[in-house]
């Protein structure tokens, strides 16, 4: 009969061992936990923050504070984002501030022209109104911007809207001669051109309209013409009374003979 050897172990001794190795196997995990979570904290700290920051700079200049600049500064790919975010910015300020001065010295043109520069939009609301047309038909700019056309004498209607019609479809309109009335009812004629004014996108958005008084111009041809007229009759009169005188003496001298 074989022999049957057993060799026991008290349990205690077993589950030391057992205890031993599942504490060091909780103390590796308790210490790469801490280790993540401080590598996490220090990535928080040099990428996440500064991320965070240039997102309240980008949401600053979208809202027009052209001259914000960043206050990130670092030596990796985070800070040349933010020299990129600067250059980025000013950029955009000098921009902005070649169109303010371009914006302001059209301002000054059209202020200073001798002739009446208006603009209206699709809904024929004044929209620019300069001093020369304040001076022409009497309103100021602040009775007309804002408000629809107030210049359109009674009857002239039709061939208003017709002009603002060719100037919508893209035509410029040049010369062409109308009576508008001046803020005290009064009656003029006017010489006027207008062209399409365009969004980016190139749709039409409205027109501009110069206007030249030729009230003066007209009363003067008018005269001219009648002077003209009465010339030509009085030549006529002449003619027909040398006419009549040189048949009288006919008559007289075969009435002699």
């Amino acid at each position: 009969m074989p022999w049957l050897v057993s060799v026991g172990l008290p349990a205690d001794v077993i589950f030391a061992d057992l205890v031993s190795r599942l504490g060091w196997i909780g103390l590796f995990s308790l210490v790469a936990a801490i280790g993540a979570f401080v590598i996490a904290w220090i990535y928080s700290g040099r990428v996440v923050r500064p991320l965070q920051q240039l997102e309240k700079d980008a949401t600053a200049l979208a809202a027009g504070v052209l001259d914000h600049r960043t206050t990130v500064r670092s030596n990796d790919e985070v800070g040349i984002l933010a020299g990129t975010f600067n250059r980025m910015a000013a950029s955009l300020e000098r921009r902005q501030d070649e169109l303010q001065q371009t914006k302001d010295t059209l301002s000054a043109i059209i202020d200073a022209s001798p002739v009446a520069i208006s603009c209206s939009d699709l809904d024929r609301r004044m929209v620019l109104w300069n001093r020369a047309a304040e001076r022409l038909y009497g309103f100021t700019a602040q009775e007309v911007v804002g408000a629809p056309i107030k210049v359109v004498p009674p009857g002239g209607g039709r061939e208003s809207h017709r002009l603002f019609e060719r100037a919508c479809s893209g035509e410029i309109v040049r010369d062409a001669q109308v009576k508008r009335m001046r803020k005290d009812g009064s009656l003029i004629d006017v010489k006027i051109s207008a062209a399409p004014m365009y969004n980016p996108d190139g749709s039409v958005r409205g027109v501009a309209w110069a206007v030249e008084d030729i009230t003066s111009q007209k009363r003067a041809q008018a005269q001219l013409n009648h002077l003209v007229h009465c010339g030509q009759w009085r030549r006529f009169a002449k003619a027909e009374t040398n006419l009549l005188s040189l048949f009288r003496t006919v008559a007289t001298h075969g009435a002699s003979a």
